[in-house]
């Protein structure tokens, strides 16, 4: 394993830049140096604090829990507690809202300024524009981040990828190239099969992962940048671009392990690493997980674009937010400040290394896999496709995609039927906000 090099320059490049709804309007310093239009971290006292930090991120569980413990030594008059929940994580959240319970702490499933905007029209997260760790942040990233009042709601912690994650060892035996093309992913499948290896490891039961990893980054692909406005004013449908999508689902769902819907996500994480299966379809920062089930598998996985089309130049990695949390307007924004600095900056910046070893724009290196280094070199040659539309959906929809495609491909819907669903809930989120 070798050392990640500083993302804060690459990031520069244009990571987030297609945040198309994020202006970039600074806000304007007043004569006591202090700015208009943010608020400001009161001082807090050593009154007893609670913190509640929830996410749905299954590979940063370990990370957070130790973060906490260490935090609340170091600040005795702080109690942090952690809280993940997976598919249901929106759900939850709702429910906790709903009874004056939400979170100090929470993850912004979707950090856009549509999914967000309730909340802020609210008044129930923070403006966290003045936060140590955001002004760490290179420029480009804050203007992406920055919504259109000026204010940047959310502190963004880790990055990622969603590629086609491959065993390179499995390859080698077999004189298999990592395929650019899909009909070049086709051949790959059919040498495995020839060779009794399981192509692809699906996890059907996990709607995330099927939703998220695989539709979500090929309707990415085939979208135009003014889709999403058209789908807020019911101008437009996924019938319009995702078809195309199938081509790959199909392929995959043609060329996966047995039992597919019943299989659930550290199921195929293991089938990987003993071998049976040979790629997955999931989020760069799952090499961590894998690496408590098998080092060799991991050290040896190599991670490229998935290749939805036979055109090389458009198959290109997804690069996402992964992690970015909002504030709660009733959070103690002092000790909120001091947390994610203790993270980035302080005692804590040892455990986001050892035990979170996530790609994260604040420049913290860590030792890692050459799949790590895969994403990296991508993103320095610009062959990325940047998390942008997604940015533009409604709040919560990435569950509508996972449950949508757990229904195609359970068979319970054909491919038309299935855009139309989405469709359907696009449509239902938008007239609920």
């Amino acid at each position: 394993m070798k050392q990640v090099k500083k993302l804060i320059g690459l990031l520069n490049i244009s990571l987030l830049v297609g945040a198309m709804l994020l202006g970039g309007c600074s806000s304007k310093e007043k004569a006591d140096g202090s700015k208009s239009g943010v608020a400001q971290p009161t001082q807090s006292t050593q009154q007893a604090v609670q913190m509640h930090i929830f996410f749905y991120h299954e590979t940063l569980v370990q990370g957070f829990e130790s973060l906490a413990k260490a935090f609340n030594e170091e600040n005795p008059h702080v109690t942090i507690t952690t809280e993940m929940i997976g598919p249901e994580f929106n759900t939850v959240l709702k429910t906790k809202e709903a009874v004056g319970k939400l979170p100090e702490i929470f993850a912004a499933s979707s950090p856009g300024e549509p999914a967000l905007k309730p909340y802020i029209q609210a008044g129930k997260i923070a403006d966290v524009s003045s936060l140590k760790v955001i002004n760490q942040l290179s420029e480009d990233y804050r203007k992406s981040i920055t919504f259109t009042d000026g204010k940047i709601y959310t502190v963004p912690f880790t990055i990622t990828s969603r590629g086609l994650i491959y065993n390179e060892e499995i390859f080698n035996t077999y004189g298999i190239s990592p395929p650019t093309t899909l009909d070049e992913l086709a051949r790959v499948c059919k040498t495995l099969k020839a060779n009794n290896i399981i192509p692809f490891g699906i996890s059907g039961k996990a709607a995330w992962s099927v939703g998220s990893c695989i539709f979500q980054p090929g309707q990415e692909l085939f979208s135009s940048p003014e889709w999403a406005a058209d789908m807020d004013a019911g101008k437009a449908s996924f019938v319009d671009n995702a078809l195309p999508v199938f081509d790959l689902i199909d392929l995959a769902k043609e060329n996966c392990q047995p039992n597919m819907m019943s299989t659930d996500y550290m199921d195929i994480m293991a089938m990987y690493g003993e071998g049976q299966v040979a790629m997955l379809m999931l989020p760069s920062d799952v090499l961590n997980v894998l690496e408590g089930i098998s080092p060799e598998a991991a050290e040896v996985s190599r991670i490229i674009g998935i290749p939805y089309t036979n055109d090389p130049e458009k198959n290109k990695l997804y690069i996402d937010y992964s992690a970015s949390f909002a504030i709660s307007s009733a959070a103690d924004l002092e000790v909120v400040d001091r947390f994610f600095d203790f993270v980035i900056n302080g005692k804590g910046k040892e455990i986001f290394i050892t035990q979170m070893k996530s790609l994260n724009p604040y420049g913290i290196d860590f030792e890692t896999f050459q799949g790590n280094k895969d994403v990296l070199s991508h993103i320095e040659q610009g062959n990325i496709i940047n998390d942008t539309q997604y940015l533009l959906m409604p709040d919560g929809f990435w569950q509508s995609n996972g449950m949508a495609m757990q229904t195609y491909l359970g068979g319970g819907v054909d491919q038309e039927g299935m855009l139309r669903l989405l469709d359907k809930d696009w449509q239902t989120i938008i007239n609920k906000q």
